[in-house]
């Protein structure tokens, strides 16, 4: 008699569709907000089996992009002479906390699904669209985020 492989990774079409909206909300949130999702994240995604080997080797490689472009972000402020430098540093401080909110969003993401199941999730959404050749596309994104580690811990 045949066994039946059981796949018990988790579905991974509630989690895409989930940090979809999540990261269209990111740039709509106030500070209080996106403060209390930082937290959420500071205190979730260590906490996941697979985040020192997908998710650890991100988080230095995003605090630098996000102090780059908050750091232009104040620096065009205050010579754009739009906001004081009090405003500017809170319009950069706001860049700063979307940027890793966004980057916290698809590390939960990539740490919940996995890569196969993140792979497997985006084929289901783009098959109406791509129909036979969703796979490929699906495939690309996996590969993308399975090297994605790699890359940012060489740099």
């Amino acid at each position: 008699m045949k066994e039946k492989r059981m796949n018990h990774s988790p579905d991974g079409r509630p989690a895409v569709a989930l940090s979809l909206v999540a990261g269209i909300c990111v740039w709509h949130y106030t500070a209080a907000a996106l403060a209390i999702l930082l937290i959420f994240f500071v205190w979730f995604l260590p906490r996941q089996p697979s985040f020192q080997g997908v998710g650890r080797p991100v988080v230095r490689p995003a605090l630098r992009f996000a102090v780059l472009f908050a750091a232009i972000k104040f620096g065009l402020d205050v010579i754009g002479a739009e906001a004081g430098v009090a405003q500017a540093a809170m319009n950069a401080a706001l860049l700063f906390g979307r940027l890793l909110s966004a980057v916290g969003i698809g590390i939960a993401l990539l740490t919940v699904c996995g890569t196969r199941g993140l792979c497997l999730a985006l084929t289901w959404y783009i098959r109406p669209l791509l129909g036979k050749r969703a796979w490929r596309a699906g495939l690309s994104a996996a590969v993308v985020v399975l090297f994605l580690p790699m890359f940012s811990a060489s740099s």
